[in-house]
């Protein structure tokens, strides 16, 4: 089994380095923290663990993390989805399959699948500043 650091530098080395991300780091900050010229910008956070047990068999761990966003929206005659969706769409083609046999994203084979499984949207309509959260699951088997 790969280490927990492994897999998380992992999973973030996937998005960290498209190419409208301006700032990215694997320590959260604040959007206050974040000057509008350094966005969009993306951080991970650890999340929580789970293990399911089964007797005589290793345990089966799901690792959780959430990529945090923050992107600018210019101004009111923007429409925020115009932004945000091109991201979401980058973020979900960084975790396409890479094992075509099974069909899951295997951060190149140190997890049975990583998975985006719930996006959190803030659009930013009432102060500009957008927020994406993009929660992750990655199974470690």
């Amino acid at each position: 089994m790969s280490t927990r650091k492994e897999i998380y530098a992992a999973a973030f080395a996937r998005v960290s380095r498209l190419s409208w991300v301006r700032h990215s780091s694997k320590r959260i900050k604040t959007w206050d923290d974040v000057p509008p010229n350094q966005q969009p910008a993306i951080f991970i956070k650890q999340k929580g663990e789970s293990a399911r047990y089964k007797k005589g068999v290793p345990s089966i761990w799901t690792l959780r993390a959430d990529l945090w966003i923050y992107a600018q929206i210019p101004d009111s005659a923007t429409v925020p989805s115009d932004i945000l969706n091109p991201y979401l769409d980058a973020i979900e083609a960084a975790y396409a399959p890479d094992n075509a046999s099974a069909n899951e994203c295997t951060l190149g084979g140190i997890v049975s699948h990583c998975r985006i499984s719930n996006i959190q949207i803030d659009d930013g309509a009432l102060d500009k500043q957008a927020v994406l959260i993009i929660s992750l699951e990655m199974l470690v088997a």
